[in-house]
């Protein structure tokens, strides 16, 4: 990969949608874990009636930040689903937890 493609890379945002088990603590605990990364919108929508969450978040700071806010979103206890939308290449990709 050549410098053009880094810099590319680099400019690169990604919608993160999470759909979840909805709880008192879950925002929290999203909130700390993307602490670490270039978070630039974070939406929380709840279904109180089927107790679900939807989380829109979008990251910034190309694939490898990226694919670790979505391997951590994975990992929190209550989320069903992760799944990503590229906006540099309108590229969906669908990941399950199950």
């Amino acid at each position: 990969m050549g410098p053009d493609m880094d810099l590319m890379d680099a400019d690169l945002t990604v919608d993160l949608t999470v759909e979840a088990t909805h709880e008192q603590s879950l925002v929290g605990r999203l909130a700390v874990l993307l602490n670490a990364h270039e978070v630039t919108a974070f939406v929380y929508r709840t279904d109180p009636q089927r107790h679900l969450a939807t989380v829109e978040v979008s990251v910034a700071g190309g694939e490898l930040q990226v694919e670790r806010a979505a391997h951590r979103l994975r990992r929190v206890i209550g989320v069903h689903r992760v799944t990503t939308r590229d906006h540099a290449y309108f590229g969906e990709v669908s990941v399950s937890t199950q």
